[in-house]
């Protein structure tokens, strides 16, 4: 289980999902062998066997938590090749709930949520207290957060309406060559 040093404003939940198979604490089942099968169960590959992680943290609703969101995410993808992209995306969606949605009024908060199936994809979410919802402008001088998710995520979209609303992204796992 990671433990990580945040101030007590923060409200976190991390789960690890270890397979029965890999934990040590699970209940071994003899499994009878046949003349075929004499080394007994196959074991998945090491990669296959790494547990999916989970992580969950509601951050006060301002700009001055976002460096948080990037230093709780940095140990969780310590294993992940494409940290770097998750965590720029994981920023720029907590930005954008924190400066444009209710988030931002007093005792507003927005959660961000990671899930990790090693090998296979990373998954980040941020739901804000919604608010109304404007689109883009075709204004070249602004900055636009959602063409930086658009470009390093596999799929991305967002969900809700003007009471939540929730900001996700997938990355798959590169190929292996």
């Amino acid at each position: 289980m990671l433990a990580l040093n945040v101030p007590d404003q923060y409200t976190k939940c991390h789960v690890l999902i270890v397979r029965g198979i890999d934990s040590k604490y699970a209940q071994r089942r003899q499994v009878p062998t046949t003349k075929r099968d004499q080394r007994g169960p196959m074991r998945p590959p090491a990669p296959q066997a790494l547990a999916s992680r989970t992580s969950e943290v509601t951050y006060p609703g301002d700009t001055k938590h976002i460096h948080a969101v990037r230093a709780d995410l940095r140990p969780l993808l310590a294993d992940c090749p494409m940290a770097d992209e998750v965590i720029l995306c994981a920023s720029e969606l907590s930005a954008n709930a924190a400066l444009h949605s209710k988030s931002r009024l007093p005792g507003g908060t927005f959660t961000v949520r990671v899930a990790i199936s090693p090998c296979d994809h990373v998954r980040i979410e941020v739901e804000d207290n919604g608010g109304p919802w404007t689109s883009a402008s075709g204004d070249a001088e602004r900055h636009h957060g959602l063409d930086i998710i658009r470009m390093l995520a596999t799929d991305w979209g967002i969900n809700g309406d003007q009471a939540s609303r929730t900001a996700w992204a997938r990355f798959d796992w590169p190929a292996r060559p």
